[in-house]
């Protein structure tokens, strides 16, 4: 299911801003599917370090995340809060506790730090490819700019 929302995100990339709005909330609803209501149900009465391999597994498989670049920052800012839910309630955090102390104690990166690292491994991978073509549209991209 979550990754079948990523393929349409990627599939309808150019689709209007009401097509991509109801796909990016079918995205947040399959993230918090996921989240709240297979991994809580089945995993309550793990152990700390198990549910943390498990959200990493399950939750923080963002396919092409670096690529999220037609979204508007209230998208964005609406899967921040989705992926904030998610992890406090995953781990057994009340609504209004503090996140960064949950982020600090789960050892979990932030959402922005998600998408930082995702951006710059997509660079690094694109900057040291040795594909002919995509070399030539660097190049090609880099004189334009």
């Amino acid at each position: 299911m979550f990754v079948r929302s990523n393929i349409l995100i990627r599939k309808f990339h150019c689709c209007s801003k009401a097509v991509k709005l109801r796909l990016f909330r079918s995205f947040c609803l399959c993230f918090y599917d996921i989240a709240l209501c297979i991994l809580i149900r089945k995993f309550h009465c793990c152990s700390k370090a198990v549910k943390l391999r498990l959200f990493r597994s399950f939750c923080l498989c963002f396919y092409d995340i670096a690529l999220w670049t037609s979204f508007h920052k209230s998208h964005l800012a609406k899967f921040k809060s989705c992926y904030n839910t998610c992890v406090k309630y995953f781990f057994g955090y009340r609504k209004y506790d503090s996140m960064t102390n949950a982020l600090l104690e789960t050892g979990l990166p932030s959402f922005e730090t998600v998408i930082h690292n995702a951006q710059c491994v997509f660079r690094v991978s694109l900057c040291s490819s040795q594909n002919l073509l995509v070399v030539n549209l660097l190049d090609v991209k880099s004189s334009v700019v």
